[in-house]
């Protein structure tokens, strides 16, 4: 029973992160249209490009989210973020794979959505707000997809090795077909250089709404308990940089992979949103 709902929404002027992650934002816009308009990209290059586009998509609603104060999704969101960063260097790490990694992503998505499609066919209940021709134009695109070349084919035959492996129906993740040791997130976070799976796990209970009872204050006291309002400061600085800093070393990547002619003017954009980072994070100390 809450005696006092404290209700105030706190406002901040003048955060100086958000222009952080505006610039962030902004230089990875400009180098994704460069590349876009790159000829004779191939499928896997397309992969890549939608990957990067995601995560400025999500680094924006951080954007958004600090701006607005809201604690709670933020967190979610760097969450999401620090997981498609993750796969993303994943990809690059190893040159040789970079083609087959990438196609891994797509052939992981379209067999296991094939793999619903057909079983939520076959149930029925997805015909009350699908239309079966929608479906099989879907279902016939993804295969079609899956045996479009040699490469795309091979990667596809590795998908089912692993799948019947395992044993179960756990489909294998896209990220184990080419790191046999990355069977799951906290793994492959692990093997990536200059980052912590902590991250990803110390937000877990945000993410799945079981911490609910950190937005309540318990005065012992006065014997009272307050609600904390739905907006304020946001409280992961450290991360929110983390983010950004995600964001431009996947930048990098994509300068070296597709604009290696940009690489001098990326370094020296990167080297001065650091600077700008390390004052930021000394006005919050």
């Amino acid at each position: 029973m809450f005696d006092e709902l404290y209700i105030e929404v706190e406002t901040h002027a003048g955060f100086p992160v958000l222009d952080t992650i505006s610039k962030t934002i902004r230089y990875g816009e400009n180098i994704l249209k460069k590349c876009v308009e790159i000829k004779g990209l191939k499928q896997s290059d397309s992969i890549i490009l939608a990957m990067y586009r995601k995560i400025l998509e999500q680094t924006d609603g951080i954007y958004i989210l600090v701006d607005h104060g809201s604690n709670s999704a933020l967190i979610t969101t760097i969450r999401s973020q620090y997981e498609t960063t993750i796969g993303f260097q994943h990809i690059f790490e190893k040159p040789q794979l970079i083609e087959k990694r990438a196609l891994a992503y797509q052939v992981s998505y379209s067999n296991e959505h094939l793999h619903w499609f057909k079983k939520e066919i076959n149930k029925g209940d997805i015909l009350k707000r699908f239309k079966i021709e929608d479906l099989r134009r879907r279902i016939e695109f993804m295969e079609t997809f899956l045996n479009s070349n040699k490469t795309i084919s091979s990667v596809n035959e590795r998908w089912h090795r692993k799948y019947k492996s395992t044993g179960s129906k756990r489909y294998p993740k896209w990220y184990s077909l080419y790191d046999d040791k990355a069977n799951s997130f906290s793994a492959l976070a692990r093997s990536i250089r200059g980052t912590s799976p902590l991250i990803y796990s110390s937000y877990s209970m945000e993410a799945h709404g079981y911490n609910a009872l950190d937005g309540v204050y318990s005065d012992e006291i006065n014997k009272k308990q307050y609600l904390f309002p739905l907006r304020g400061i946001p409280k992961e600085l450290d991360n929110i940089l983390l983010a950004c800093q995600l964001t431009n070393i996947c930048t990098m990547l994509l300068v070296k992979k597709y604009k290696p002619e940009l690489l001098d003017n990326y370094l020296d954009f990167y080297e001065w949103l650091n600077m700008r980072n390390e004052n930021e994070n000394s006005l919050y100390k």
